[in-house]
């Protein structure tokens, strides 16, 4: 596993993008190096996951949880061009 960087949100899309290990406030981005799997969780729900080949394998960008989440999930459909 890669180390996690501390980050603010504005710094998330481009984490997100480079698919590296972070924490920012309660967004946090994992590289399984293992399994080669990207996973995004807002608190702790998983709300997308990315497989090796780049393909979205959940994706619960569309779904409603909160306020801060939404925001998530706003900075997550940024970084990956996802409309």
């Amino acid at each position: 596993m890669q180390k996690l960087h501390i980050i603010t949100l504005k710094q998330a899309p481009q984490y997100i993008e480079n698919l590296l290990t972070f924490r920012a406030s309660n967004l946090t981005g994992i590289l399984d190096t293992e399994k080669g799997d990207y996973m995004l969780f807002s608190y702790a729900t998983l709300i997308c996951k990315i497989n090796c080949t780049g393909k979205i394998t959940i994706n619960r960008l569309e779904e409603y949880f909160s306020r801060s989440t939404s925001r998530h999930q706003s900075i997550i459909r940024r970084a990956l061009n996802i409309k």
